[in-house]
């Protein structure tokens, strides 16, 4: 008997200490994310920043330009006084952005049109347009999502090709253009647009999830090895925006302004976020959904998003034989 006491108060001891780490590490967690959302979100709003140009460069590429968040990322930045380049697949709909801001803002616009899912063809023109630049700032925001969640088997060979050229292949080719001339110049900044769906795998976005996850880790890998160059490399994991791609997967989403913020919105709060941290959700309400994404077991977190994108593909793909079946009627 007298054994078996010590044993189970030797047990109970251990489990105090393990209860004691776990609570130290979490409280250090919470902490420093507490510090750094600060930094993020309240400091980068209050105290005066320095002029983006000045800082970094006078011209800012943006790929991916013309509507969601690229197109906000642009307008923003010209407003603040940047010139920009536009990068993206629509002639018409480059030269309409390039009017818009050059008389809206009396900034300077250099158009280039590519279609990144072409792949490794067209990165030397870009490098050839931009070799004469003074590149401050790129932002590799050009991303494709299939727009139903759908098990791996029932991605065709194009849906699973234009998501690495374009999620994976156009952030790493775009930032080995760029950053050469950067750290020559001991100053820019790149902001990578990975997503919040990086930070644990997503059952039915399996594809889509992994290259967002591919950029947010060479974002922090590139981070650290720019350290005292003068060069930041900033990753950026928001949660749901109010854009095309969202609307037309979950659109019941968009109807909260705050927990989905349109595409201007976010990208005020995210553009402040420019040389304060090196990884943000770049809006302050996100940031409670990564950090208890972050907490959460990754078994539960797959159970639970393989249980919604599966409830999300069977709405959409029976509206869609709704929509069918409506139009054989009327016929």
């Amino acid at each position: 008997m007298h054994e078996l006491n010590r044993d189970s108060g030797m047990y109970e001891e251990i489990l105090t200490v393990l209860g004691i780490c776990y609570l130290g590490k979490l409280t250090v967690s919470l902490t420093w994310s507490a510090i750094q959302g600060f930094r993020a979100h309240v400091l980068s709003r209050i105290l005066p920043s320095p002029s983006i140009a000045d800082t970094y460069g006078r011209w800012a590429v943006i790929t991916g330009c013309t509507s969601g968040i690229g197109r906000a990322y642009t307008v923003e930045l010209a407003r603040r006084g940047m010139n920009v380049v536009l990068i993206s697949q629509n002639i018409d709909k480059l030269s309409d952005l390039a009017k818009e801001v050059e008389m809206d803002y009396s900034v300077e616009t250099k158009i280039i049109q590519v279609d990144f899912s072409e792949g490794r063809s067209i990165y030397q023109k870009i490098a050839t347009e931009l070799d004469v630049l003074d590149v401050g700032v790129l932002v590799n925001n050009v991303g494709v999502l299939h727009g139903t969640p759908l098990y791996f088997t029932e991605l065709s060979e194009n849906d699973v090709w234009d998501m690495i050229n374009v999620n994976v292949g156009a952030m790493t080719m775009m930032t080995r253009v760029v950053l050469p001339s950067m750290l020559r110049r001991q100053r820019g900044i790149i902001v990578n647009l990975s997503s919040i769906s990086s930070i644990k795998p997503v059952p039915l976005m399996g594809v889509y999830a992994a290259t967002k996850a591919y950029i947010d880790h060479l974002s922090q890998a590139l981070s650290e090895e720019c350290r005292g160059t003068g060069v930041k490399v900033q990753s950026l994991i928001p949660g749901y925006i109010n854009t095309s791609m969202i609307k037309s997967y979950l659109p019941h989403l968009t109807q909260n302004p705050y927990l989905v913020p349109n595409a201007e919105m976010f990208s005020r709060h995210a553009i402040s976020t420019i040389g304060i941290v090196d990884r943000s959700t770049g809006y302050w309400l996100h940031g409670f959904f990564a950090y208890f994404m972050q907490l959460s077991p990754s078994w539960v977190h797959l159970r639970i998003s393989h249980w919604l994108n599966r409830n999300v593909r069977y709405n959409i793909i029976n509206n869609e034989r709704s929509k069918v079946s409506q139009i054989s009627k009327h016929r």
